[in-house]
């Protein structure tokens, strides 16, 4: 199973200077389109790393006040935040906005060699070999990747069984940046391949018939998932690293016949997550 848990102010930097955080930016400015209800904006970042010392201080001390003072623990199993916002038209094709926020200890070169943030937005998944779209199948799709020199960027297929319930495919675009103590790593179900005759961007139910015998409904058009992690470095404790992780998905009413059971995984599996990337970091980024 590929986990969805496992998904830069604009004012630091102008347009021109970062043409990689185009998408950022709509995510957070604009908003992701949910079907059956209005654009959800991402929250911006809590932390950056051009912050002063006292300001990352106090952002700490708000998460330290919510979730006590082991939130800054030097353990695999310190709490973290975790903030579950219902959005959209609960009749028709809910969603959600997932908010996740946590301390861990480690070198950010190590985390962007390893491509480790990327476990939190669901984009690794060690049961599966992932499938990364060529320059060749982007050409053919008049997609252009944008110069390593300003996002190392890439298309990914989605192959998801969530909850042995719903197969999900697509294509996801994502992309990781570094600024000054900070790393960003950003993922999005792309809507350019909506109806691509590939990779379409679709669910498919799980039906189990007679027998316990599980077959693959028809395909049905899916769109609204996105979310960024970023991570920034902090000045005290020593070796701190600031996790904040925002996302949204769209969640069809067929998918669980209107039950709210995706939450409660999510909140495992987010938490399974973390405690692996803690273990990573502790190990010198080694998996």
């Amino acid at each position: 199973m590929l986990s969805l848990s496992v998904v830069l102010t604009a004012a630091l930097v102008s347009p021109g200077q970062a043409p990689s955080k185009i998408v950022f930016d709509k995510l957070i400015k604009e908003g992701l389109p949910i079907p059956g209800g209005p654009k959800v904006k991402l929250p911006a970042p809590y932390m950056n790393g051009l912050m002063t010392p006292a300001q990352k201080q106090k952002v700490l001390d708000r998460f330290i006040d919510q979730e006590g003072e082991r939130f800054t623990d030097r353990v695999v199993g310190a709490p973290h935040s975790f903030q579950d916002r219902p959005v959209g038209d609960e009749k028709k094709q809910p969603g959600h906005l997932i908010s996740v926020a946590f301390v861990a200890y480690g070198k950010l070169d190590d985390l962007e060699k390893k491509n480790l943030s990327e476990q939190l937005l669901g984009i690794k998944d060690k049961a599966k070999k992932p499938i990364v779209l060529t320059q060749g199948d982007l050409s053919a799709r008049k997609i252009q990747l944008l110069p390593k020199n300003l996002v190392n960027e890439s298309y990914a297929v989605l192959d998801a069984t969530m909850l042995d319930k719903v197969v999900l495919t697509g294509v996801m675009r994502t992309q990781t940046w570094k600024m000054k103590r900070q790393l960003t790593s950003l993922a999005v179900l792309d809507s350019r391949f909506a109806t691509d005759p590939k990779y379409p961007n679709r669910y498919q139910r799980i039906q189990v018939t007679a027998g316990d015998k599980s077959t693959i409904g028809p395909p049905r058009p899916y769109s609204g998932f996105g979310g960024y992690v970023q991570v920034t470095e902090l000045d005290d404790p020593s070796g701190a690293l600031f996790f904040e992780m925002h996302f949204a998905y769209s969640e069809p009413e067929d998918w669980f016949n209107g039950k709210s059971i995706l939450i409660p995984k999510l909140r495992l599996g987010v938490k399974d997550n973390i405690v692996t990337l803690r273990r990573s970091l502790k190990a010198g980024g080694k998996p």
